[in-house]
């Protein structure tokens, strides 16, 4: 029996700002990019921005998957 696709995934992001380390673990639709993010946690520095495990900046059109991690930086 075919099961329903996830309509949202959960997903940790983690930034510091001025009151210091700050992590949320949240679920969001999984049709979420991270400029999505930057609009669900306003605190983010907008200079800030996550690196994936290759180094390089993710796209700003990226979408977040099931268990991703982001570290705004």
């Amino acid at each position: 029996m075919a099961t329903p696709e996830s309509k949202t995934v959960h997903i940790l992001v983690r930034w510091t700002d001025s009151k210091g380390p700050q992590r949320r673990e949240c679920n969001v639709p999984s049709t979420t990019v991270i400029e999505d993010l930057l609009n669900m946690f306003p605190d983010i520095p907008r200079n800030h921005w996550p690196l994936a495990e290759d180094g390089w900046p993710y796209p700003t059109n990226y979408v977040v998957k099931h268990g991703d991690l982001f570290d705004f930086v």
